[in-house]
């Protein structure tokens, strides 16, 4: 029994340690992974969706429907902000083939913009519950948007990196720990600043990855034919 016990145990530590030695391996390449420019460029953008997101389920269901209607409606406002989230991401997935992921996350970012610049200069009243209806819904929209976008852009970039998406999951938790950080610290006036900050860096940020992109697609077709000029002197050398 003692020696079977013994078998047991160097069993356990060993898959123990085997475990222990792949989470090291993937940690490790995960912040490898930090080399590439434009997983950088990616990075406001992750932690965007992490602040947007705890700002719609934290300091507009206390700033504005508790303190505005009372806090019997938030289920209510929700449920339009889930409907509305819904049916954007269906949408926007099969739009972005047509139209591009640049201009999705462009009429995003003015939803956005517009909804953040609103609720700054709103003054709420008891009896406007449909405007919390309608900035909760659009809110979902642009974050259905948010949501597949920027996880395609991920799977687009880097195709044969499964880094990539632990970085995806990596900053956009750290986003969510930010905003829960600070959320119950400042006035949401200031948190509506910060909001703008991130999602006017994001913008910039993913701007450059797009004409980085695009440039890379430019060279590629200029090299071919230079090649295939190299492939025909060296055939003709040998031929020679």
């Amino acid at each position: 029994m003692i020696s079977l016990y013994k078998i047991l145990i160097l069993r356990n530590l060993g898959s123990i340690k085997a475990q222990l030695k792949n989470s090291l391996h993937h940690v490790a390449s995960t912040f490898k992974h930090l080399r590439h420019l434009n997983q950088i460029l990616l990075i406001p953008f992750t932690l965007w969706s992490g602040l947007e997101q705890t700002y719609i389920g934290a300091q507009f269901t206390k700033g504005f429907i508790t303190c505005t209607v009372g806090i019997k409606y938030v289920g209510l406002v929700m449920i339009v902000y889930g409907v509305c989230n819904a049916l954007s991401s269906f949408s926007f997935g099969h739009i972005a083939k047509h139209i591009g992921r640049m201009y999705c996350l462009m009429f995003a970012a003015l939803i956005d913009y517009a909804l953040i610049i609103t609720m700054l200069l709103w003054v709420p009243r008891e009896n406007q519950l449909w405007v919390l209806f309608i900035l909760a819904g659009l809110w979902g929209v642009a974050d259905g948007c948010w949501q597949t976008q920027i996880a395609a852009a991920y799977g687009t970039l880097f195709t044969e990196n499964e880094s990539a998406f632990s970085n995806f999951h990596l900053w956009e938790s750290l986003g969510f720990v930010i905003a829960y950080v600070y959320t119950p610290r400042i006035r949401i006036r200031y948190a509506h600043i910060i909001l703008l900050c991130v999602l006017t860096l994001s913008m910039i940020c993913y701007a450059i990855i797009e004409i980085r992109e695009r440039r890379k697609k430019k060279k590629v077709p200029e090299e071919e034919p230079s090649k295939s000029k190299e492939d025909i002197e060296a055939t003709t050398a040998t031929a020679l």
